[in-house]
């Protein structure tokens, strides 16, 4: 079972997070952020990384600033 890997998740999860990525509210939008860049939705990583690139243009400076971070957090090495 690897629930960190996003692999149990139900198919809607992702689509989930990726409606929270576009609420009025900026501490979703970091909160699912936070969700996306931790890894669990690996599976879809090209969608994830796109999610990620359009948060940097966000109206506010801590969802742009978790964008930056999750996308430092994904590039592989």
């Amino acid at each position: 079972m690897s629930i960190m890997r996003g692999v149990d998740d139900p198919p809607w999860a992702l689509a989930l997070v990726m409606e929270a990525l576009k609420d009025k509210d900026p501490q979703i939008r970091k909160a699912a952020l936070i969700g996306v860049s931790a890894g669990r939705f690996q599976g879809h990583r090209a969608e994830t990384c796109k999610l990620l690139r359009e948060m940097l243009a966000d109206p506010d400076v801590e969802v742009r600033n978790a964008a930056r971070r999750s996308i430092m957090g994904n590039i592989d090495m």
